[in-house]
């Protein structure tokens, strides 16, 4: 098979590897489509030996158990721990979930990791309840798109988003955002002080001292990245005690397949018919050939897409 492959850090090539082997519990999947995650871009400056890149994928099954809920032939989409820059991946059957019929692949590879980053840390955990208000940053990324239709879908909640140009929030606001404020221009923290239940933070060191005000007494803090950085000067605790904030840390990639099975489940079963009826949609930025990953890492690194960048495979040979 064909596949994206870290050769040292920072070196990719594409080049043909072994074919990857399917154990019991796991599906074999032809890949058409891989989506770019920022975590991407980490693995490629720190992995080698022929590590391949991508941890999202839509694809078609080869393989699968006699008993397995999925049979060859099956569209399904879903997140791994890298081996989705291929023609060819393996995925926990417990992790995958089916394509909706009126989507594509493109659209399936635009779903998994957002849709479930953002589920997880609005409802599991931010415990985002009806017509609260949350503050979702990068609000035109993966998960901040996946993010506003969900609080807005599930939760009818007051959705404000953080971006950098007017083109974001005209975007955001049409998938349902009800106020966008360009970071660049504005300080969100004056805005918004005391006015927010729960935050969708993946800027961190930045921000911190910012959150501490608009959040609410009982508001909840998802730290989701840390894209801003790590270290934060000396600040008042007392704000955190005084108003009762739950600051949580979190990451969907490294927690357990039998979590990540009861997460699937859980987004499935109640995202469905938001799906279905067109109400929850994927949102597709841009579209490259496999062999244009470079390309679609940069436009990823230099901040200009808005939803999913996509890398389409399926036009490969094996």
């Amino acid at each position: 098979m064909k596949a994206i492959v870290v050769k040292e850090p920072g070196v990719i090539a594409y080049e043909t590897v072994r074919m990857p082997t399917r154990n019991a519990g796991e599906l074999k999947v032809r890949v058409h489509a891989a989506a770019l995650n920022r975590l991407d871009l980490w693995m490629k400056e720190n992995q080698t030996n022929d590590f391949i890149l991508g941890i999202e994928i839509a694809g078609e099954v080869i393989e699968a158990d006699a008993h397995s809920r999925f049979k060859v032939g099956d569209r399904v989409m879903g997140i791994i721990q890298g081996g989705g820059y291929a023609t060819h991946a393996i995925i926990p059957e417990s992790s995958a979930m089916r394509i909706w019929d009126h989507l594509t692949y493109v659209e399936g590879a635009a779903i998994s990791e957002v849709f479930l980053t953002a589920y997880q840390n609005l409802f599991w955990l931010g415990e985002l309840q009806d017509k609260e208000h949350v503050l979702i940053h990068a609000g035109a990324s993966g998960v901040g798109t996946a993010a506003i239709q969900l609080a807005k879908v599930l939760k009818d909640a007051h959705v404000v988003i953080t971006t950098s140009t007017q083109e974001k929030i005209d975007t955001c606001l049409g998938l349902g955002a009800d106020l966008g404020i360009n970071y660049k221009e504005e300080d969100f923290s004056e805005l918004l002080k005391e006015s927010v239940d729960v935050v969708i933070d993946p800027i961190g060191a930045p921000y911190f001292k910012k959150h501490l005000e608009v959040l609410k007494v009982d508001g909840r803090w998802m730290m989701i990245a840390a894209m801003g950085g790590y270290y934060v000067d000396s600040f008042n605790l007392s704000k955190i005690h005084q108003k009762r904030i739950q600051i949580k840390g979190t990451a969907l990639l490294s927690r357990s397949e039998s979590y990540k099975e009861r997460l699937c489940q859980a987004f499935y079963q109640e995202t469905s018919p938001y799906f279905e009826r067109g109400l929850l949609k994927p949102v597709v930025d841009s579209i490259y050939h496999i062999t244009e990953v470079e390309k679609a890492h940069q436009r990823m690194m230099d901040n200009l897409n808005v939803g999913k960048i996509i890398l389409k495979i399926g036009d490969l040979d094996d």
